[in-house]
């Protein structure tokens, strides 16, 4: 199932990168160039972690070690550009969507269980108390 998310996650962020690098194209052939910059910022950031999710889902696919701590990487800073985005063109439904979703992955990712199948050692946090 954590494969499926990252692949899910990873197109849906593709699909936004697509769109950022239209508002590009856009912008360069009917001279708005505006907001260029922050589009192609956007866009080639999200076309980067799209393309690492596809590779962290095989990993995680065959339970490599390696694989846990990229998808706890690769769900936070996505966080952090929507946080950007805000500030830049102001909240939707969209970004508290994203949020909930790298939230739930990152959730999932931190419990004890999943953990030990990463070859990590046990949290306390966000455990629940037998």
């Amino acid at each position: 199932m954590l494969a499926l998310a990252e692949v899910v996650t990873g197109l849906v962020e593709l699909s936004v990168a697509i769109d950022l690098l239209r508002w590009v194209n856009y912008g360069l052939n009917y001279s708005d160039t505006g907001e260029i910059p922050l589009d192609l910022f956007f866009g080639l950031s999200y076309l980067a972690i799209s393309l690492a999710l596809f590779s962290v889902a095989r990993g995680l696919w065959s339970m490599q070690p390696w694989a846990w701590a990229r998808a706890c990487l690769l769900n936070a800073v996505p966080m952090g550009l929507i946080v950007l985005s805000v500030f830049a063109w102001g909240i939707n439904t969209l970004d508290i969507v994203g949020v909930a979703v790298h939230l739930s992955v990152l959730a999932y990712l931190n419990l004890n269980p999943v953990r030990a199948l990463f070859g990590r050692a046990p949290t306390t946090f966000l455990q629940i108390a037998r």
